[in-house]
């Protein structure tokens, strides 16, 4: 069996490549969807193969990686402008409509709990949603209204969504 930490390292994998690349790359996101939709597409069929479940705001952003490399490559212009102006708000648009998906139509909801009580789970999973909104909320201001630098827009944002999905995952009292 692997090692927990391996996991979340494996979790990781696409978007710290996305992340990285989107900073060395300069303009050359054809290539950078490519390769962090096969990594987003690699991770998701592995955590299948082992019976794992990803972390819901990795599997948000996975779909978003794999979603803009599709947009991308279909050289659809208007969808390309898009998925570039968006930036890390696509990323948590994407985790929003995962959470809202996996809130409703999973049995593990937004945040897998191990626990029997399903009310300690829905209440943990909204939080989590709403902490996500609030998120994107923090985004579209600080970037259309305060001009904030792309480290409060697009690193806090996640920082503190990441932090926060940690806390809500401690075992239930």
């Amino acid at each position: 069996m692997i090692k927990k930490g391996i996991i979340r390292i494996l979790e990781f994998i696409p978007l710290s490549t996305f992340l990285i690349l989107q900073r060395v790359c300069d303009d050359r996101w054809r290539e950078i969807f490519l390769i962090c939709a096969f990594l987003a597409v690699a991770v998701l069929v592995y955590f299948h193969i082992i019976h794992r479940i990803l972390n819901r705001l990795n599997l948000g952003i996975n779909y978003y990686l794999i979603v803009a490399c599709l947009v991308n490559l279909s050289g659809f212009k208007p969808l390309n402008d898009f998925i570039q102006n968006i930036r890390g708000m696509g990323l948590i648009i994407s985790i929003i409509i995962t959470g809202i998906i996996t809130f409703f139509f999973s049995k593990y909801r937004f945040i897998p709990l191990d626990t029997s009580d399903d009310t300690i789970v829905i209440k943990r999973s909204l939080y989590l949603l709403l902490a996500t909104i609030l998120c994107g909320v923090f985004m579209l201001a600080g970037n259309y209204i305060f001009h904030f630098h792309i480290v409060f827009i697009e690193i806090i944002p996640f920082v503190v969504l990441f932090t926060f999905q940690g806390i809500l995952m401690k075992k239930p009292r």
